[in-house]
């Protein structure tokens, strides 16, 4: 009967003692990190950091930079380009596809959105960032609106890994990129740096707008082509017709995209790869006519931008949850209070855990839940066998639960 109380009674508090313990040994070895740090010893990091070039981007990701606004271009009614330098004039790394996060402030509330670079990757003293005016957009609005030169405002990143690999030795390649409206913008990098980076790359631009006012970087796509005859092709395609500009009109879903394909004798046999950026449905359909067509899916990159909206939970945690770690064999405890995210409850804890856009849209900060429960916010970046093999997404994860995670 003893014995059946005990369990009774400490069944409950189990959860706490562990959160009690987990506080406990944090602040143990907070203590002792301080009095290293004192001593001028300074204990590893959690997660071991090797001088790649993955690993260089997070690190150059891990916090913001504030930057100037030195040039502003409208491209098209719905679209501004922002040239942006360093307040200290460090230099911009980043690889030709990839975005940056700007970090606004609006009425005192700070906003972060994704923004693809669409300026060559080899010009480093200065970026170049294209904003699509989004109906009802807060941030995008304000950028087309209240944005101007002079203006200062922080950024992360780079992020993302819509990027081209660099070529073997003596190597060459055709590559086919398909854009839709503002999905011109990473493109547009790409095929800026590859140009300007050698002559061993052949570029096919497919590329569809609603009308000939809404093609983004129009004139600089056509001197491009015309500088560069043997390696850069355009192929617009336009919702409204416009036989002075194209002779295809219509959309670029699966029958649209064959019909230029077929029309323009684009053989896919001849591609080594192709990079898809646009809206979801024209994604869609292109993927399934590429496949159709006797491309492999594996040879298929696609750039998906999300559009942001409020974090949809199933539940929020009401108390704090013990949060274990494991990385090569090695485990850490840490305390994740009421509506941190996994992210926070790590950073706040002084681990290393590796993130970049912080907004669920880049996949650095993945991580693979073995135990407990998270709500993350949606849409963001995580495949289907993502989900399916358990990998959350640090920064818009909500913990729930006591939770178990694989790090790296």
């Amino acid at each position: 009967m003893l014995g059946s109380i005990r369990r009774f009674v400490a069944e409950p508090i189990a959860p706490v003692r562990r959160r009690l313990r987990a506080r406990v040994d944090v602040f143990s070895r907070d203590l002792r990190m301080l009095k290293g740090s004192l001593l001028g010893k300074h204990p590893p990091p959690f997660r071991e950091r090797h001088a790649t070039a993955t690993e260089l981007t997070l690190q150059a990701a891990a916090s913001p930079r504030v930057v100037r606004v030195s040039a502003v271009t409208r491209e098209t009614a719905d679209c501004v380009s922002l040239v942006i330098e360093d307040v200290c004039g460090a230099p911009f790394a980043f690889s030709a596809g990839q975005f940056f996060t700007v970090i606004v402030h609006i009425d005192g509330v700070a906003y972060r959105r994704a923004y693809s670079a669409s300026s060559a990757a080899n010009v480093t003293d200065k970026v170049t960032i294209s904003v699509k005016r989004v109906h009802g957009g807060l941030v995008s609005n304000f950028i087309h609106e209240r944005v101007v030169v002079g203006t200062e405002f922080a950024v992360l990143g780079p992020s993302g890994d819509f990027v081209v690999p660099p070529l073997e030795s003596e190597a060459s390649r055709t590559l086919v990129m398909i854009a839709g409206g503002s999905g011109i913008t990473p493109i547009a990098s790409i095929i800026r740096t590859e140009l300007a980076s050698g002559d061993r790359t052949k570029l096919i631009l497919v590329y569809g707008s609603r009308s000939s006012t809404d093609i983004i970087f129009g004139r600089e796509l056509s001197a491009l082509a015309c500088a560069y005859p043997d390696r850069f092709r355009v192929v617009h395609v336009l919702g409204e017709a416009n036989e002075r500009v194209t002779p295809h009109a219509g959309v670029l879903d699966r029958e649209g995209l064959s019909a230029v394909l077929d029309r323009e004798r684009i053989g896919l046999e001849s591609i080594d790869r192709c990079y898809v950026c646009g809206p979801e449905p024209m994604m869609d359909g292109v993927r399934d006519s590429l496949v159709a067509r006797g491309m492999p899916v594996g040879n298929i990159t696609f750039e998906r931008f999300l559009a942001p909206r409020a974090p949809s939970f199933d539940a929020r945690a009401d108390e704090p949850h013990t949060v274990t770690l494991r990385h090569k064999g090695r485990s850490l405890d840490l305390v994740a209070m009421p509506g941190q995210t996994l992210l926070e409850a790590a950073l706040a804890a002084g681990e290393a855990l590796p993130f970049s856009c912080t907004m669920g849209g880049c996949g650095a900060c993945k991580v693979k839940r073995l135990a407990g429960s998270v709500a993350m916010a949606e849409p963001n970046c995580l495949t289907e066998t993502e989900r399916r093999e358990g990998a959350v997404l640090a920064c818009v994860a909500c913990v729930l639960s006591d939770l178990e995670v694989e790090v790296g």
